[in-house]
């Protein structure tokens, strides 16, 4: 139920501003219609090949294919989420010694229950995802924020096994290290990726890990006055991950975990963990044609085969 804004508590009078669904009067009727929290125009360049919208925050746009010949959109399909609101956040601490919470707190996504994860040793929580036939087409996405790094932490890790994590041997993981920089480690060898800024502590940020077969690409960005920076080129560099309890294997184990991890002190909060699947399927956006569509968290959810123009609101 939508209620009135917490800073007009107490007034003797509103203004329509005070209130979300915007409420008014139009000829002595009382109109209510939800605003939205952000709205805006973007484009995308000509590709010859699908790539995807913008990486905005949104819950619905509109897109005009303003080329000359028809193109494809496409949605990739949510197969696993965590969003740590329900009574059970879904995750399993793997020691004693870790300590998580729930708190509220500002997001990209705005206001949302979060997961507040301390460590005090090389701890983690984890979730389970069951292996799709698809498995080697996937992407992975975490909204994270550090309060302290005072060592390596893994905002997000796909490992084989529990076991995995234990003996710090991933498939693909992104990790910060205490002087804010970025690592990725598949297995037990780590790589610079090419980063053109540092993670900063107290906002937050967004991980995403996107696998092709044995292969697999990343992308980390700041949020910044309601958009993303890149901090990592996004999906730019690719890593190779063969070998035993790799990528390679994981189609073959009827399940496998994603991880929030450390290797030792360190305080990290995270929000909207998920995993999507890549579409079989598309549609045409005819040359010269406008349509709305509905989008789960971001615009970067759906791809398009061409050039478009469009308009998002969040």
């Amino acid at each position: 139920m939508k209620t009135i804004d917490l800073k007009s508590y107490g007034r003797d009078k509103f203004s329509s501003d005070d209130f979300d669904p915007l409420v008014a009067v139009s000829d002595g009727r009382l109109v209510v219609t939800n605003q939205p929290a952000r709205s805006g125009v973007f484009s995308t360049n000509s590709h010859p090949l699908v790539a995807p919208l913008p990486s905005i925050n949104a819950k619905s746009f509109r897109i005009t294919n303003s080329g000359s010949s028809n193109i494809d959109v496409s949605q990739k399909s949510i197969i696993h989420s965590r969003y740590f609101d329900e009574t059970s956040v879904g995750v399993i601490p793997d020691s004693p010694s870790l300590n998580m919470k729930t708190l509220m707190d500002e997001t990209p996504l705005g206001e949302s229950q979060v997961l507040q994860v301390t460590h005090t040793d090389d701890t983690a929580v984890f979730t389970t995802v069951p292996v799709l036939a698809n498995q080697s087409d996937l992407t992975y996405v975490i909204y994270f924020k550090m309060s302290s790094v005072g060592s390596e932490l893994t905002p997000l890790g796909i490992y084989n096994n529990r076991a995995s994590i234990d003996i710090n041997h991933p498939a693909a993981a992104i990790r910060v290290l205490p002087d804010l920089s970025l690592k990725v480690r598949v297995g037990y060898n780590d790589h610079i990726p090419i980063q053109t800024d540092s993670v900063q502590l107290n906002k937050w940020h967004r991980a995403s890990i996107v696998t092709n077969g044995v292969d697999f690409s990343i992308s980390v960005q700041r949020y910044e006055a309601g958009a993303y920076v890149d901090l990592v080129p996004s999906f730019t560099e690719s890593f190779t991950s063969n070998g035993v309890g790799l990528l390679s294997e994981m189609s073959n184990d009827p399940d496998y975990v994603i991880a929030v991890a450390s290797e030792g002190v360190g305080v990290q909060t995270v929000d909207s963990l998920e995993v999507y699947t890549e579409s079989n399927s598309s549609e045409v956006l005819i040359a010269g044609t406008t349509k709305e569509y509905f989008c789960h968290r971001s615009l970067d959810e759906y791809s398009v085969s061409g050039n478009v123009s469009g308009y998002y609101r969040s």
